[in-house]
């Protein structure tokens, strides 16, 4: 938990030490902006994706390249599964505009399944145990394929909006979805039914986190009412639990790997570091306008 890791638009990847004020690089680098990376959970693999239509495949303690793979489109996603047994990759053309998913084997990166997404797909995301895949569309419908079997598994028309974000919970049985409508929505995955629904004001760039137990999860958006505020919510209940504080929009919240503490980065130029157990004020800010 003390290491935090990032990627830049010019192809590099850093390593930063939460005790330092400095970044380390690391030689990590493509030959285009990296739009996505996942660490593996044991620590010693990279993964990386860019514009430069490449997948690749980093040994983290010796700092090299281990597998490349190169797509059709740039490379909008990439996502490990909890095992670190498989790769799945969003393949993208500019923005809110996925063409295609692909599964791997991991860290070999041979190709396992692909298929390609329907037109106007706008957000997709992959359940940790890479057997679902969950995608949104811009007639604000949402589709569940089940990538085992490669067959769709059901369609949701809940939503009255597009939907901005998509993240699974880490055991796979559930998902949330944040749409347009300002509305923040549970699933069960394995049939779509609604947990429950509560109100989020979010509008551009929502994202949510789960901690790692999967007990609660974190909404949080760049542009809305609760662009300042992310919200934490009861995995189970759909109870509000707490929530942060910023100046302008939040970008990013993770959960250390013991659930203890948050980080929050922020449009207000900080960074923060939250105990769970007393919300009320951030127990460290780093300044990084």
């Amino acid at each position: 938990g003390d290491k935090i890791f990032s990627a830049t638009i010019t192809g590099t990847f850093l390593e930063w030490d939460l005790n330092t004020p400095t970044a380390k690089p690391m030689i990590l680098t493509h030959d285009a902006i990296i739009n996505s990376y996942d660490l593996s959970h044991d620590g010693k693999w990279v993964v990386t994706g860019g514009k430069d239509k490449k997948i690749s495949v980093w040994d983290v303690n010796n700092l090299n390249e281990y597998k490349t793979a190169t797509t059709q489109f740039d490379v909008g996603s990439v996502n490990l599964s909890l095992n670190n047994k498989l790769l799945t990759a969003f393949e993208s053309v500019g923005v809110r505009n996925s063409k295609k998913w692909s599964v791997y084997s991991f860290p070999d990166l041979e190709t396992k399944s692909t298929g390609e997404l329907p037109i106007n797909t706008i957000i997709s995301q992959v359940s940790p145990d890479g057997k679902l895949i969950a995608y949104g569309n811009k007639d604000n419908s949402l589709t569940v394929h089940n990538a085992d079997l490669d067959q769709k598994a059901y369609r949701i028309n809940e939503h009255n909006g597009w939907v901005e974000g998509i993240q699974f919970s880490p055991d796979s049985n559930m998902f949330v979805t944040l749409c347009k409508d300002s509305q923040v929505r549970a699933f069960v995955a394995e049939t779509g039914e609604l947990k429950f629904q509560k109100k989020f004001g979010g509008l551009f760039a929502s994202k949510c986190t789960f901690s790692n137990n999967g007990k609660m999860f974190i909404v949080f958006t760049q542009i809305g009412t609760d662009s300042g505020t992310p919200i934490a919510f009861d995995s189970s209940t759909g109870d509000e639990l707490f929530r942060l504080r910023h100046e302008n929009g939040v970008s990013e919240v993770y959960f250390s790997s013991d659930d203890k503490y948050l980080f929050s980065g922020s449009r207000d130029f900080t960074a923060k570091k939250w105990d769970i157990s007393n919300i009320t004020n951030p127990i460290k800010t780093y300044n990084v306008g």
